[in-house]
């Protein structure tokens, strides 16, 4: 655990979801751990993605698996090329925008207000307990040895038929050349990254549930229609460049399928489905934790605003429909009805408070991440002359 954090946790009121955790160790002894530049991070993108893949490629040419001997050749492996050349890299690029949004998004609760003064030593003391658990060496023990239970899972898994690169074709299936390094080295680092950005988010949603336990200053008829918890929401969107790599990774191994076993994209719309509702159950999930909070913000704002309007509307009710209104107050002019419009648009606000503080245009953009890599599939249902045809027949 790095003391330095958890003092400036404790004297600036920062989480850094990035700046330690699982693997921080080893990457503090080759130089490429936190403080983590935006130079440091690409550098260690492009050192993962040669350590995994260009031993692959030299292996397969060895092992005279790169261009044939096999159904699969590593050349025409499209779902390794994706999973090492792009998908890990994005996973650790993504950290310089995640970490871009969280960290204000942290901020924002203490310069915002909503963190009341008499709750600010607790507050910090949340961010400490969140700094030691992303720290706690358990995690990345744990996270290993999931790793190595999941790739031995896969590797056995897999019937040994010779169709791919990482197999011996002919009987009997023995990992080729390609194939040790891709189970030993290759995959277990892609899924490390994976399975700490799994712990990383379990990290925010523990920070996120200890915060429900503070008085939050709250309000009902804030613009966001969140109670002012909307830029949660916002620093959510990132977290769609780790949906963008997964569904890029997913739509070269279907393309693969398509290519060379003849299977039709239509027979996976519903793989598409479950990574898209995987993907806000993991990213958006955290922010149901204040769906307790925001009803109960939502109910009494419902009975303050109605008691408040009640109260408003009968005085207007007397004083210029009953006739109460002073002679010398003209109607034309008056402030009584911009009042009562005011209130009305204030107590819409409250009755269309969301009880997830994300917006729906935050969750599209997530949505986004998962339909984009899949687009070019499309090519192997409809011809791109067809696809021209059809979309000026929409603009004609």
């Amino acid at each position: 655990m790095a003391v330095a954090d958890l003092e400036r946790a404790a004297s600036t009121s920062e989480l850094s979801l990035i700046e330690g955790g699982p693997g921080d160790k080893l990457l503090r002894r080759v130089h490429l751990a936190p403080p983590r530049s935006a130079e440091k991070t690409l550098r260690l993108a492009l050192a993962l993605a040669a350590l995994s893949w260009i031993p692959l490629a030299l292996l397969s040419l060895l092992g005279g698996l790169a261009w044939s001997g096999s159904t699969i050749p590593f050349v025409k492996d499209l779902a390794a090329h994706f999973r090492f050349l792009f998908a890990l890299p994005v996973l650790i690029l993504a950290e310089i925008p995640i970490e871009a949004r969280l960290a204000p998004a942290v901020r924002q609760f203490a310069t915002s207000g909503l963190v009341r003064a008499e709750d600010t030593a607790r507050f910090r003391e949340i961010i400490r307990d969140a700094v030691r658990f992303r720290d706690w060496r358990q995690a990345e023990v744990a996270l290993i040895v999931l790793t190595v239970i999941l790739c031995w899972f896969l590797f056995h898994s897999v019937q040994a038929t010779g169709t791919s690169t990482w197999f011996q074709p002919g009987p009997g299936g023995r990992l080729s050349l390609a194939g040790w390094w891709y189970a030993f080295v290759a995959l277990p680092v892609y899924q490390f990254l994976l399975w700490r950005w799994v712990y990383r988010l379990l990290v925010w949603s523990r920070f996120l549930w200890q915060l429900t336990g503070l008085e939050l200053a709250l309000t009902p008829s804030h613009p966001d229609g969140s109670g002012g918890l909307s830029f949660l929401g916002r620093a959510t969107v990132p977290f769609g460049l780790l949906l963008f790599a997964l569904s890029a990774v997913l739509s070269a191994e279907i393309a693969e399928q398509i290519i060379f076993a003849g299977a039709r994209l239509e027979d996976y719309w519903i793989t598409y489905v479950t990574l898209a509702a995987v993907g806000l159950v993991i990213f958006v999930g955290p922010l149901l934790i204040f769906v307790p909070t925001l009803f109960h913000l939502k109910h009494e704002g419902l009975m303050q605003y109605g008691s408040l309007a009640t109260t408003y509307t009968q005085a207007f009710q007397r004083k210029w429909l009953d006739g109460e209104a002073p002679a010398a107050e003209p109607l034309l002019g008056t402030g009584d009805i911009q009042s009562l419009a005011d209130l009305a648009n204030s107590y819409e606000v409250v009755r269309r408070g969301r009880l997830v503080p994300i917006d729906r245009n935050d969750i599209i953009a997530l949505l986004l991440t998962v339909v984009v890599p899949a687009l070019p599939l499309v090519l192997t249902v409809m011809p791109l002359a067809a696809i021209f045809r059809a979309l000026l027949k929409t603009v004609a």
